[in-house]
């Protein structure tokens, strides 16, 4: 190994130092901006070390350190970067690692120290990690900010009982920024917007879909305040749509399915999902095709829910059905068998309602069954 290299190398565990780190991270912030991709990072820190030096020696503590390094280098991915930074903290740089997938790179260092047996001479121990994380998107991505919030997340893991690992999103300090919007808060609806970020911001973290309707009189700022909440999605890693329900009553009953996949192809949605270009063909339906086939329209609302499915597993969707009250009775059927399946999705439904608005009691019954979380 030559000089220069060495100078990057920790000797104590043959892990890159804190001197490559810098550098690495830098390079990884650069990349994410430039390509515009995720980036994680990750703090490991050893459940009382310092135990393990009082009683055994600092010898025996540089053993566990190398034992370490080796139990880490066994799970991360060939393009994670391994560094000690120093005492017993590690840290892993995770380039284009969203907070869904850095969980699961956490969850299998967690089960590893569950299994592995750590030695001091011939004496076998058990030792447990705590993690901190973050996640930075490239409008936002930062090497300070990501260190600053993947420290707190430890501390956080730490103080709630160690042997965890917690995500900065998943924080009170995280939830109290994701909670403040980027722009001006419509008089009187400072809680309602908070409540909408929150949930949003629980679906980006990989929580369960939700469905959200914003209720109202005309002309109160339903649809304006959906539409900042879009803009809000999609700084992050949302893919986003904007259906207003007026137009497509001529796709009854799919048209309010249909309408939102337009906004998601993509290079990146066709290169993974190619069947999905065939439900274009359908918004060639007319209304009077679809509904004479029962057996055509349970055939076709599969189809389309495999694509959100599908669609989803790549990026959290956000979808905004403006005047709800507009659907037809049928449309509103196949609406409610969708969000029953949110629950399993990474998909936030918002819609609004026009309260002043008369609807059939059929309609007024399935949104009433939907809207179990409703603001007023």
């Amino acid at each position: 190994m030559q000089r220069d290299q060495l100078v990057l190398i920790d000797e104590s565990t043959g892990l890159f130092n804190r001197r490559y780190l810098r550098i690495r991270l830098e390079e990884e912030v650069e990349r994410s901006r430039r390509m515009s991709l995720p980036l994680s990072l990750m703090i490991v820190d050893l459940d009382y070390f310092k135990r393990v030096n009082d009683t055994f020696g600092h010898l025996s503590g540089d053993s566990i350190l190398k034992q370490t390094a080796l139990a880490l280098s066994r799970v991360v991915r060939k393009v994670d970067i391994l560094c000690r930074y120093g005492g017993d903290e590690f840290v892993i740089i995770l380039p284009k690692t969203n907070e869904v997938s850095v969980k699961k790179v956490a969850t299998r260092i967690l089960d590893v120290f569950a299994k592995t047996v750590f030695w001091i001479g011939s004496r076998p121990i058990n030792l447990t990690v705590s993690i901190g994380i973050s996640t930075s998107y490239p409008e936002n991505v930062d090497s300070e900010k990501l260190f600053k919030e993947a420290d707190q997340a430890l501390y956080q893991a730490k103080e709630t009982g160690r042997n965890k690992y917690v995500h900065f999103f998943d924080t009170d300090a995280s939830l109290k920024v994701k909670s403040e919007p980027t722009w001006d808060v419509f008089v009187g609806r400072e809680k309602e917007t908070k409540r909408i970020l929150s949930i949003l911001h629980h679906v980006e973290a990989g929580s369960r879909g939700r469905m959200l309707i914003i209720r109202g009189s005309r002309g109160i700022g339903k649809t304006t305040l959906a539409r900042r909440i879009r803009e809000e999605a999609n700084r992050r890693i949302f893919l986003t749509s904007f259906v207003p329900l007026d137009g497509i009553q001529e796709n009854e009953p799919f048209g309010v399915f249909i309408e939102p996949l337009s906004y998601f192809f993509s290079d990146e949605v066709l290169k993974k999902v190619p069947a999905m270009a065939k439900v274009l063909a359908f918004t060639e339906f007319n209304r009077e095709n679809i509904i004479t086939s029962t057996r055509r329209r349970e055939d076709l609302f599969s189809l389309i829910t495999s694509y959100y499915r599908s669609i989803s597993n790549l990026r959290p969707l956000f979808i905004v059905w403006d005047n709800i009250q507009l659907l037809r009775p049928l449309s509103a059927e196949y609406l409610s068998r969708f969000v029953r399946q949110l629950e399993e999705l990474p998909i936030f439904v918002l819609a609004t309602q026009d309260t002043d608005v008369e609807i059939s009691p059929k309609l007024e019954k399935i949104i009433f069954e939907i809207s179990g979380n409703s603001t007023n």
